[in-house]
């Protein structure tokens, strides 16, 4: 591997994304990415990963304090349709 693409590579990062969603958890998945909240960073898509799905268990098993069941169970549908992104991804731009 060349240095100067190897160099490139590690400024890659990883966004974790939620979808566009309304107060009632109504999600629109259909949305463009560059309408998606970014929730989260990372170094790498493992952690991206890792922490996605700890979110989806710890809302699914309402785990979370100070939380009602309602809005954690919209949350993890939420969740459940999120995505790790890398930071340079193109689509992040997109109108």
């Amino acid at each position: 591997m060349k240095p100067r693409y190897a160099a490139t590579l590690a400024l890659v990062g990883w966004y974790l994304l939620v979808p566009p969603s309304r107060p009632n958890y109504e999600v629109d998945q259909s949305a463009p990415l560059s309408r998606w909240a970014q929730d989260a960073s990372f170094d790498t898509a493992s952690e991206c990963e890792h922490n996605r799905q700890e979110m989806i268990e710890s809302l699914a098993s309402h785990k979370v304090k100070n939380m009602s069941v309602e809005m954690q169970n919209g949350n993890a549908r939420i969740y459940a349709l999120s995505r790790c992104i890398a930071t340079d991804d193109p689509r992040l731009n997109s109108n």
